[in-house]
């Protein structure tokens, strides 16, 4: 029973950022760019970059992992600049959401954020995927989150709508 619950907290948890993730994905898509913002278990047998390399379709041989020992301050910088960027053209007809103009309230939910991805996921180690290749319209990053038993992989991307649509 104690194995099912913490199952259902860790996938619960998961749920949980996986929709606040996809809301500010939302928020910061525009006419021009699409934004993607997702945590997905990978399950794909092999090393650990391999699978990773193949839950995405990169076959790239510069794929690599990047051990990220200091995680949660790599995460919150990088959830700052892409969770963000929206605030930058928004109205202030969004009330709620305008607060986090604040680097202080900012600063707040990112923290949140890290907290929730340590009760949930409690990585043994997480690192940074690099040598990907991706087109010029594009931006990506990707964090592996090590658990006991699972690997999680933090998505974050951008691309240009144009490109996407020839896709």
């Amino acid at each position: 029973m104690d194995t099912e619950r913490t199952l259902f907290d860790r996938h619960f948890a998961v749920g949980v950022l996986s929709g606040v993730l996809e809301t500010f994905a939302r928020f910061n898509t525009t006419a021009v760019t699409r934004y993607a913002f997702r945590l997905e278990e990978v399950r794909a047998p092999g090393e650990l970059a391999e699978a990773v390399g193949s839950h995405y379709g990169q076959t790239s041989p510069d794929l690599s992992l990047l051990l990220v020992p200091q995680w949660p301050a790599e995460l919150a910088g990088s959830l700052r600049k892409w969770l963000f960027g929206f605030l930058d053209t928004a109205e202030d007809s969004l009330p709620g959401i305008m607060s986090l103009r604040s680097e202080d309230a900012q600063q707040v939910f990112i923290a949140d954020l890290i907290y929730r991805f340590e009760t949930a996921l409690t990585p043994a180690r997480v690192h940074l995927v690099t040598g990907e290749s991706f087109p010029a319209t594009e931006r990506q990053e990707k964090f592996v989150f090590e658990t006991d038993n699972a690997v999680w992989v933090l998505y974050l991307r951008s691309a240009s709508q144009e490109a996407e649509s020839r896709d």
